[in-house]
C-alpha cells in the first residue's frame, strides 16, 4: 500500500488495523464528556499502541503531551 493508495474494502482496513503500532487522535479534548477523549482513553488503555495526540490548543491529555 503506498501514499494515496485509497483503502477499498473492509479487509484491507482490517490488515492496516492488525498491523498498525501507532495512532494519532487528532481534534483530542481535555474534556472528558467528548467522544474524542473517550477514544483517546480507550486507545491508551486497551490496544497497546503508540497514542500521540494533537490538538493546538492543548499542551497535555490523559497526562500525555499534546502536539
Amino acid at each position: 500500500m503506498g501514499v494515496g493508495h485509497e483503502l477499498r474494502t473492509a479487509d484491507e482496513i482490517d490488515g492496516l488495523l492488525a498491523r498498525a503500532r501507532s495512532v494519532a487522535v487528532v481534534g483530542v479534548s481535555s474534556d472528558s464528556h467528548r467522544p474524542s477523549r473517550r477514544v483517546a482513553a480507550y486507545l491508551l488503555g486497551a490496544t497497546g499502541w503508540t497514542v500521540y495526540f494533537v490538538n493546538p490548543n492543548l499542551k497535555e491529555a490523559l497526562g500525555r503531551p499534546v502536539y
